[in-house]
């Protein structure tokens, strides 16, 4: 069986097709694909389809979820669904259930994995890595499905807009971007970086960024209006001025706020005047300085994991306002001679939906077939996984990686571990590529257009920058999975070598030159685990 739990990512469909396929091709004439519809709710209410190949194939390179659709995005957290969930799989006697989506998906189903093999309950729980935040990130999981597609169709929106930007030179353009949102606080900007690497905006935000400098609500706005200055005094008073959904976790005031507005749990939306009380002094004094829009839109319905629903928040408007506010301080001042005239958009929900690149497309099929493979034979608790991606996918590496391999401890006490969504490094290739450029970005127009996606020609082949910059750190052609190979190869001819007999010499020189490895090894295990 197989649901939808995440937001809609390109070549999801495709992953139906893979799945459908790979257990055609298995040989036995009782083996049936049943998606779910309605994800999560039609999974409990056994409301589901027999996919066959031909209709998996009607399908196959469409973007959403569409064939089937998708529910809330939490699955199964308490034990009564949990039981819930056995009877089900019982009932239409599943051998496997595969759960498409990202890091929130992949933490509930180690859960109900688990639940499943305590219970002796004979159905495989398997995960497809989707998404168009691209944070689930690991060594396993070198980009989720549904990225490349999203990025590239996210970057040709913004290329377009900064090419009219350009072309009218009398609009600063605010793009908000559908970048990590869902996560709750734990966003991540990834899009962003991808963005400002393929189309060099003026100004692209990263929330990682922020984060790590502090820098305030009042920062960032003066920094958008410095550079808004700089170009004002080269007559150019127009630009692209790009930020991630969930900016406002990321800067350490509002951050605050939305932590107490979490905290405060209600069904349905919250009034002003129960809201005021129940908040410090602090945040009640920074939410009534809110503009009444953003404030409205904090009080909105939480998401399914009960969190503050980011991706309603217009946080490019605040920006515009807030930085136009500046300017004209500035102006009566006599700091500043430009003219101010901003746009508002936020793109996001036109890439989710988005026909798949080749990339996506193959890619999707491929974990398809691996999820077939990992769900019929037993492996419960899995994650369909593929190496070297940025190569011919003819020379893909895949694999089933235990799902608890990819967990961390929760810096939530009260809840467990889970699989965390992976921030923008500041030690990553891909986000020291933007670095070197912003500034430029900032005062000279160096915007790119990179176009639609493309299905043929040279182009069409052709991989995210982000994935292109993390996988240079492999080598030309090396990967994950080939390089703990090779790791494997050589300490098993060191152990062949050092057999006892070996010459003394021998015996001190390794010793030694393995005792430093392994201080380095330590000291390198102890930074990750701190990251």
């Amino acid at each position: 069986g197989l649901l939808f739990c995440g937001r809609p990512a390109p070549g999801g469909h495709d992953v139906l097709h893979g799945l459908a396929v790979s257990l055609c091709r298995g040989g036995s004439d009782s083996a049936k694909l049943l998606g779910f519809v309605g994800g999560v709710d039609g999974f409990f209410g056994e409301h589901c389809v027999e996919i066959t190949p031909e209709l998996a194939a009607a399908h196959k390179r469409t973007g959403g979820f569409d064939l089937l659709g998708r529910s809330k995005d939490s699955f199964a957290k308490e034990e009564p669904l949990k039981k819930k969930a056995i009877e089900v799989c019982n009932n239409l006697g599943l051998s496997g259930l595969v759960l498409v989506g990202g890091t929130r998906t992949a933490t509930d189903a180690v859960e109900l994995a688990e639940f499943f093999a305590a219970n002796n309950c004979a159905t495989a729980v398997v995960t497809v890595p989707a998404g168009i935040e691209g944070s689930l990130l690991n060594p396993f999981v070198e980009v989720p499905v549904g990225f490349d597609s999203a990025a590239k169709t996210i970057c040709q929106l913004v290329g377009n807009t900064a090419t009219d930007g350009a072309s009218a030179r009398k609009y600063y353009y605010f793009l908000r971007l559908m970048d990590g949102g869902s996560t709750g606080l734990n966003n991540t900007s990834h899009m962003s970086v991808e963005v400002g690497l393929a189309c060099r905006p003026n100004v692209c935000l990263v929330g990682e960024d922020i984060a790590r400098r502090d820098m305030t609500l009042k920062r960032v706005i003066n920094y958008v209006a410095d550079v808004i200055c700089k170009r004002a005094e080269k007559k150019m008073d127009y630009g692209v001025i790009v930020c991630p959904e969930g900016l406002l976790a990321s800067i350490p005031e509002t951050r605050v706020l939305l932590s107490e507005l979490e905290k405060l749990r209600f069904d349905g939306e919250l009034s002003l005047d129960k809201l005021l009380p129940l908040m410090s002094t602090f945040s009640r004094s920074l939410f009534e300085e809110l503009p009444s829009y953003i404030q409205a839109q904090l009080l909105k319905e939480r998401g399914s994991n009960k969190g503050i629903q980011l991706t309603p928040i217009e946080t490019e408007r605040l920006l515009a306002d807030w930085v136009g506010a500046e300017l004209e301080r500035r102006k009566q001042a006599g700091a500043y001679t430009g003219k101010f005239s901003p746009v508002c958009q936020f793109i996001g929900y036109q890439a989710r939906g988005s026909v798949p690149s080749n990339f996506d497309s193959n890619y999707g099929f491929a974990l398809g077939c691996v999820a077939a493979a990992l769900g019929t034979s037993g492996f419960n608790g899995y994650m369909a996984t593929a190496s070297g991606l940025r190569n011919d996918p003819s020379k893909w590496r895949f694999a089933g990686a235990p799902i608890t391999a990819l967990m961390a401890t929760n810096p939530d006490p009260s809840k467990g571990p889970f699989v965390p969504p992976k921030n923008v490094d500041e030690t990553s290739s891909a986000w020291k590529a933007w670095k070197k450029i912003r500034v430029e970005c900032e005062v000279d127009d160096m915007y790119e257009n990179p176009g639609p996606i493309q299905i043929v020609g040279s182009a069409a082949e052709k991989v995210t920058q982000s994935l292109e910059e993390r996988a240079r750190s492999w080598g030309e052609t090396g990967n994950y999975l080939d390089t703990l190979d090779s790791l494997h190869t050589k300490m098993q001819h060191i152990q062949e070598a050092l057999r006892p007999g070996c010459v003394s010499r021998l015996a001190r020189t390794a010793k030694n030159t393995l005792s430093t490895i392994e201080e380095i090894i330590n000291m390198m295990k102890d930074e990750g685990e701190r990251l």
